[in-house]
């Protein structure tokens, strides 16, 4: 993790967006992601997001005007678009923190993805879901790790020069730097192909038999290294430790495979809740909504 001191932090020499990247499922739904630049400094500590789609040189149209997306990086579009062959819409998300909005590069909605490609990408899916739910795969939530947003203020974690953490356990960003530490949790498969225990002597924790599993995945949503994954039946968390792409067409993954680490109980992992509280001054007082997240879009395949 990079380190961004206050005193670099100049929001007029930084872009906002790091990355805004499109993804079309089976049945034509969009999936919307993006991540913020963490050097991007916001005066508030509340952001609202909204996503806007224009065809190619026309006018952008917000797809959620009065329904921003906050306490999530994601947002799914289920309205169908006519795009014959060709790529001709593009998306763009809008970050709001009460005063200003801060635009993102548009993206194309099939990014360097023809319909050829597009339809080959489908049923890799398809497919890959299939052995997943039917067969093989075992049902969990995904944790995604904050990477920007509100720094933790707890005086004792961030390291005043580096504002990195210091401490692993701080109760309120669970380790890593902002406050509440994980987004909402996902609905997400993984299959498991193997398992391999390394038990040790470490001192002063004593016998110590941390697990690593080989695992499979659909890239939906895109995984980074110490995401938390959580099995859904025994509540063992595993945090996500080296990723390889498994399937790709032009650049894009589709299928992952990667290293899964077992985390010992008592680490702070095990007190992050599936679901975030809202905050304080947020425009609601219940969670996300399941469109702004994946409660809803990762179920689209009828079996």
């Amino acid at each position: 993790m990079s380190a961004c001191p206050a005193t670099e932090r100049r929001p007029e020499k930084v872009f906002t967006f790091d990355r805004v990247y499109v993804t079309v499922t089976p049945n034509d739904t969009k999936l919307i992601e993006w991540r913020l630049n963490r050097c991007f400094l916001f005066p508030g500590d509340i952001l609202r997001f909204y996503v806007e789609v224009a065809p190619s040189g026309g006018e952008w149209t917000r797809l959620n005007p009065g329904d921003p997306v906050e306490n999530s990086c994601t947002y799914i579009d289920t309205k169908q678009y006519d795009c014959a062959m060709g790529n001709q819409w593009f998306y763009r998300v809008v970050a709001n923190d009460g005063v200003t909005d801060f635009h993102s590069q548009p993206e194309s909605m099939y990014g360097v993805w023809n319909r050829h490609d597009w339809l080959i990408a489908r049923d890799v899916v398809r497919k890959e879901y299939l052995v997943l739910r039917k067969f093989t795969g075992t049902l969990g939530y995904l944790l995604k790790r904050r990477e920007y947003g509100t720094p933790c203020t707890n005086p004792a974690c961030l390291d005043w020069d580096t504002e990195l953490p210091r401490i692993s356990n701080c109760p309120l960003c669970f380790g890593t730097g902002f406050l509440r530490g994980y987004y909402d949790a996902i609905p997400f498969w993984i299959d498991f192909s193997s398992a391999e225990s390394a038990k040790d002597v470490v001192q002063p924790f004593g016998t110590m038999d941390p697990t690593t599993r080989a695992g499979r995945c659909v890239a939906y949503p895109l995984l980074d290294t110490y995401d938390v994954w959580v099995d859904a039946d025994k509540n063992l968390r595993y945090v996500i430790r080296k990723l390889k792409t498994a399937v790709e067409i032009r650049s894009r993954c589709l299928v992952y495979t990667g290293e899964f680490n077992e985390l010992p109980h008592g680490r702070i992992e095990y007190n992050v809740p599936l679901d975030q509280p809202p905050l304080p001054g947020s425009s609601s007082e219940a969670p996300a909504p399941a469109q702004g997240g994946w409660r809803e879009g990762i179920n689209y395949i009828e079996w």
